[in-house]
């Protein structure tokens, strides 16, 4: 492993000395999904020091596709850079090298696409972009190898490599427990794109990570968790007039990978995924966005033709007619909606989910909650002034078996109150999944969580302290299901991070201590993990 980051080192150091220039956040173009210079944005947004924009479709652009805020006093104005003007430009993606180290069992920060097992994993950024015209071509790949050493599974009969499977549903979701038994190794794509921009719109491919819903840290459809997946767009850039208010919206077709342990045998690129989601902002209403998604699965047999593309706009119900193959397909849709108060600093925001499909009208009305997840939020600004921004976030999620569902559908449980979770299917059998991980949430995969946490900006960098919970596991498979028969596997987190800038570079440091309760459901197995990274970004 440390031969591994001293040559990661290596690479990386004479690109950040040739990247060398006006210090600056961004790369240009679109903000990076859970990067420094959107978190910080939204913060600001929220503190009133700068426009609101929307933050239920990300990336998201700088504001009106230009400039970052420059008109007033903020603790980061000194890092702001302008993105990219003129005919033609070219120039590098800002590097970065990232280390995490995890003491007893797997743990990430749900940016992806590196998975971060037991032992060490080591990341690698970088990459160049450029514009012409209206042309915008960025190419931003991800490499990182995870030293993956050996931990205890969740206990089961399963050998060879379906033991690395999901213990809930191996054949029904491509979510490996570990990714083989021994070191982990990827190249991804990453933060990729070509777009052409025209009308305050663009089109487009990509493989950039996407975040759809107002969500922070429990996104619902998509989030930063897997990274992206290669797929082609068309969309808005930036909230468009509609007389009555703004819209944003986005239309995807593409095609997510499957693992090597993946249930689903054959062709790994059997499977494609098309999606939309769009918002409002009612005119006079500034701050509020209400909107909804739509993603679906489905398994290639023919090809793919606008048939397919077409379901993003059909009806919710099973019929039995028009879409033969609609059992074989996963879908899902959420509706969300977010109000920003930036005259009192505050934010709150929802999502509600649905997987699946209902069998009929009816069934849709008496079963509002069939399959349901929900996430709430809120964000409040505790101090704002030239040389301090101190924000405090606090966000739940719920994927557990809704009442509706208890006692019914025996041939998908173990028991009466067994989970249901979203992202699993019994047609698509990779699931919700892109490369082995969750599109969405992992915590919302059956379970339940909430994470609070302050984060304090000042010209100097960040500090963010964070505390949360999660439920992890609450059933297996043949283990009985009588009341307090099976102790649920609870996870408890307390961390803190640092980003201070050096120089033209961003240099951060997290550490989080974790106590899992109960680990696997093996009673009295309490687990504690230690989870230290260590980062840079060049400039």
């Amino acid at each position: 492993m440390a031969r591994v980051i001293a040559l990661m080192v290596g690479v990386m150091a004479p690109a950040v000395v040739e990247a060398q220039g006006p210090m600056r956040l961004d790369g240009g173009g679109a903000l990076e999904v859970g990067g420094e210079a959107e978190r910080y944005l939204r913060a600001l947004e929220l503190a009133g020091r700068a426009p609101l924009q929307g933050w239920t479709l990300r990336p998201q652009q700088p504001p009106n596709g230009r400039a970052f805020p420059s008109d007033s006093a903020h603790p980061w104005q000194a890092r702001w850079g302008v993105a990219d003007t003129g005919f033609f430009s070219l120039r590098l993606v800002r590097p970065g090298a990232k280390v995490t180290w995890n003491s007893s069992y797997p743990s990430g920060d749900g940016r992806g696409p590196a998975w971060t097992g037991r032992g060490g994993t080591a990341e690698l950024r970088g990459g160049v972009v450029a514009r012409l015209w209206r042309v915008r071509m960025q190419l931003a790949p991800v490499a990182f190898v995870a030293q993956n050493s050996g931990f205890a599974l969740v206990s089961g009969t399963r050998t060879g490599v379906a033991q690395y499977r999901d213990p809930r549903f191996p054949g029904n979701i491509d979510l490996p427990q570990r990714f083989g038994d021994g070191a982990y190794t990827r190249v991804d794509p990453g933060n990729s794109t070509l777009a052409l921009e025209l009308l305050g719109g663009e089109v487009g491919v990509s493989s950039a990570a996407q975040v759809w819903g107002p969500g922070r840290e429990y996104p619902l459809v998509l989030s930063g968790n897997a990274g992206g997946f290669p797929h082609v767009f068309a969309g808005t850039r930036r909230p468009w007039p509609v007389g009555i208010g703004t819209i944003q919206g986005r239309i995807i077709a593409g095609r997510p990978s499957q693992s090597a342990w993946s249930p689903m045998a054959g062709d790994p690129r059997t499977r494609y995924s098309m999606a939309a989601m769009g918002s409002f902002t009612p005119r006079g209403v500034p701050g509020l966005e209400i909107g909804g998604t739509r993603f679906i699965h489905g398994l290639y047999r023919d090809g793919f033709s606008v048939r397919e593309l077409r379901r993003l706009v059909s009806g919710g119900t099973y019929t039995g007619s028009g879409f033969q193959n609609l059992s074989s397909e996963n879908q899902m849709a959420s509706l969300f909606a977010r109000w920003a108060f930036p005259r009192a600093g505050l934010e709150v925001y929802g999502e509600y989910f649905r997987d699946d499909y209902s069998l009929d009208g009816r069934r849709a009305v008496q079963y509002v909650d069939d399959l349901r997840t929900y996430m709430l939020g809120a964000q409040r600004v505790l101090a704002s002034s030239p040389t301090r921004l101190r924000v405090l976030r606090v966000e739940l999620v719920n994927g557990e078996l809704p009442m509706s569902n208890r006692g019914e559908r025996g041939g998908n449980f173990v028991g009466a109150g067994s989970p249901l979770p979203p992202y699993p299917h019994s047609g698509v059998n990779q699931g919700h999944t892109h490369a082995g991980q969750l599109l969405g949430a992992p915590e919302a995969y059956g379970g339940a969580a909430w994470r609070t946490g302050v984060d304090q900006f000042s010209p100097a960098g960040r500090v963010s302290f964070t505390l949360e919970r999660a439920l992890r596991l609450d059933w297996l498979p043949g283990v009985t299901l009588a009341r307090n028969a099976v102790p649920r596997d609870v996870v408890y987190g307390a961390g803190a991070e640092v980003v201070r800038f050096v120089g033209g570079m961003e240099v951060g440091g997290a550490v989080t201590a974790m106590m899992e309760l109960n680990r696997n459901l093996e009673r009295g197995n309490d687990a504690p993990n230690l989870r230290l990274a260590a980062w840079f970004r060049g400039f």
